[in-house]
């Protein structure tokens, strides 16, 4: 089917008919802000795909720990 003819309802389903071709490759995608809410950035996992992207807080809010700087030492950068 011809990307004109694909019927894409929203940004979900648009990431995911992009990544459609590098699933189970192994590789890192970097996304844009707009493209990158938490669940979003979750599911590729199970793929053997790693997202990479700012994750803003109003769209779906990060994890607690990511967000609470409480045990951390300063200047330091955790990843999940």
């Amino acid at each position: 089917m011809e990307p004109s003819e694909m019927p894409l309802d929203g940004v979900n389903e648009t990431v995911r008919y992009l990544l459609q071709e590098v699933m189970g490759s192994g590789r890192s995608v970097t996304l844009d802000r707009f493209y990158t809410p938490v669940s979003r950035a979750q599911e590729p996992a199970a793929e053997r795909l790693t997202v990479v992207g700012t994750v803003n807080n109003n769209r779906g809010l990060p994890p607690a720990e990511l967000t609470n700087p409480q045990n951390r030492e300063p200047g330091s950068s955790m990843f999940r």
